[in-house]
């Protein structure tokens, strides 16, 4: 080849690659759009793969005064997204996938043996009920909810014969879990209250706590709750902003954290106190928990699994001390004699915020947990979702198996 002939071929062969070079980005896009579609669905698509987990749960829901069900919503999100069906192989309906009341039709229904039939697992979401202050009077605007204001109950608390039902089905094998508001009023104190704690392992001690956005606010304080500080005080409620109240049911104890008092990020936490328990798999201490909590201790056939710790400076642990509320108090009890019952003295199952979106995927909950890791506020409420609640309903779904000891 001559010298001419070479020096021409080179730079042919160097144009084609400066037009690869710069047309491979144009030819390459489409592909790169195509994997990024891909990486995409795979989680959608891989939820439809995994098969589906054994049915058998039913739901226990009595305070569902408006039809935004959100007492139970959060927990058929959960199912849903486990891939948990209902009895009749469909996904959960919040609208009508519980026993309990119906504020479309304002009926209840109760928990009956033969609704446990086929079950594995009964989950008691709420049992406080509904009230006169919940519902519309001739045309006008509910007075409630009823949390704001006493009234007279429309369909309430656990009755003897579900109690019943319930002890019934745990001794064939089922496994039950309740949590707040279930032994607490108006079910305390009551036949149906003996046989469930029996069952449970847990005894309501009879004092309640709530952290609150604004404590100065009317739709967040009842005024019962501002009666109640006053006479036991001697001084006026002049409190404002975020701050967590404990107080006694049938007593007149009652003690306000605000948040300057608080040392953390948190006022409460969940700690866990047996980290080997089946129950607490995956359950990491440290989440801070900003809603309703209630007193309760173990029996002689239960054992304290996780606890709630208080952050506060002195002179509220000084307060708390003298209304007589401890730092740490039990927030998951067990009845030890094989782990088919449980309590958890909170109300997670009441979505408080909406649930997790991105619902009926695979894999991303992970990611998903990390981006709100030690937050506050709604993406708080998040954080306890990831690192307490989710584990903690995946051990009572492995624990109502048959095989469970």
């Amino acid at each position: 080849m001559s010298d001419l002939r070479r020096s021409q071929w080179l730079d042919l062969a160097t144009l084609d690659l400066r037009k690869g070079a710069l047309g491979g980005p144009r030819r390459r896009w489409p592909i790169a759009v195509a994997l990024l579609a891909i990486a995409w669905a795979v989680p959608f698509l891989g939820w439809y793969l995994v098969p589906r987990a054994a049915a058998g749960v039913v739901i226990l829901d009595k305070t569902v005064p408006r039809d935004d069900r959100r007492e139970h919503l959060r927990l058929m999100w959960w199912l849903t997204h486990s891939r948990v069906p209902t009895a009749d192989g469909s996904w959960w309906d919040a609208t009508r996938d519980y026993v309990g009341y119906d504020p479309e039709q304002r009926q209840g229904r109760l928990l009956e043996a033969r609704t446990l039939e086929h079950a594995r697992l009964a989950y008691l979401a709420d049992a406080y009920g509904v009230y006169t202050a919940d519902l519309p009077v001739d045309g006008a605007a509910p007075t409630g909810p009823a949390a704001l204001a006493r009234s007279t109950p429309i369909f309430a608390g656990v009755t003897l014969p579900e109690a019943q039902a319930l002890a019934a089905f745990r001794e064939r094998g089922g496994a039950v879990v309740a949590e707040f508001n279930v032994l607490e009023s108006p079910t305390a104190g009551t036949p149906a209250a003996a046989v469930l704690e029996r069952l449970l392992g847990a005894h309501y001690t009879g004092w309640l706590a709530r952290s609150y956005d604004d404590l100065a606010s009317d739709d967040e304080i009842p005024a019962w709750m501002r009666t109640k500080w006053q006479r036991r005080h001697r001084t006026p409620w002049n409190f404002r902003g975020p701050g967590t109240v404990l107080f006694g049911e049938a007593d007149d104890r009652i003690a306000v954290i605000l948040r300057e008092q608080v040392e953390g990020r948190h006022a409460m936490t969940l700690e866990v106190d047996r980290p080997l328990d089946p129950l607490m798999r995956g359950v990491e201490g440290g989440a801070g928990y900003g809603y309703w909590v209630s007193g309760i201790e173990p029996t002689d056939s239960g054992v304290t699994v996780a606890s709630f710790q208080l952050h506060v400076d002195s002179a509220a642990r000084a307060q708390l001390a003298h209304e007589g509320f401890a730092l740490r108090f039990p927030a998951i009890v067990r009845r030890t004699t094989g782990p088919r019952a449980a309590y958890i003295a909170a109300d997670l199952a009441d979505a408080a915020s909406v649930p997790p979106y991105v619902q009926r995927t695979v894999w991303l909950d992970a990611w998903r947990a990390h981006r709100v890791r030690d937050a506050v506020g709604a993406e708080g409420d998040l954080d306890f979702f990831w690192r307490v609640i989710a584990p903690v309903w995946d051990a009572t779904l492995r624990l109502a198996s048959p095989t469970a000891r």
